[in-house]
């Protein structure tokens, strides 16, 4: 059950946000299901340590975590000009204890995951485990997401 939601949580989250790509993980961050993320993607390490400290920091903390991909160690941020064309959005949901939701943007896209759409996501996530709704399909959840927002 836990995994279905997760990965319909996932889906229902990228409609939602527009994100261009993303991932759920359980509670040992093994990965359930992707969106537009490929092998090489997955395997670079650039990517993989982000994705890590995020969705550890998310888990941690039971809270959303909204950041970007080059800047994950403050000391290294007067290098990270030359990457700008890769520098992407990144928000991590916890989902209760059974794993997260990794979602990211390019920012050049001009497209942003608002911190308010993150906390509407954490009360869907609230609404539904409370009310038992974990086996909703992604359209469902995105239905339910615009009846309590």
């Amino acid at each position: 059950m836990s995994e279905t939601f997760l990965t319909n949580f996932l889906q229902a989250a990228q409609a939602i946000t527009k994100a261009e790509r993303g991932m759920a993980v359980d509670r040992d961050l093994e990965i359930l299901a992707t969106l537009n993320l490929s092998d090489a993607e997955l395997d670079e390490p650039s990517f993989g340590e982000c994705a890590e400290k995020t969705l550890n920091q998310a888990l941690d903390s039971g809270e959303a975590i909204i950041t970007n991909n080059l800047i994950v160690d403050p000391a290294n941020a007067p290098d990270t000009n030359t990457n700008l064309a890769n520098l992407r959005f990144v928000v991590a949901i916890p989902l209760s204890g059974i794993g997260a939701v990794y979602l990211d943007q390019r920012i050049k896209t001009g497209i942003l995951i608002s911190q308010e759409i993150v906390q509407n996501l954490m009360g869907l996530v609230k609404h539904v485990r409370d009310n038992r709704l974990e086996a909703s399909s992604p359209e469902e959840m995105v239905e339910i997401y615009q009846q309590i927002m």
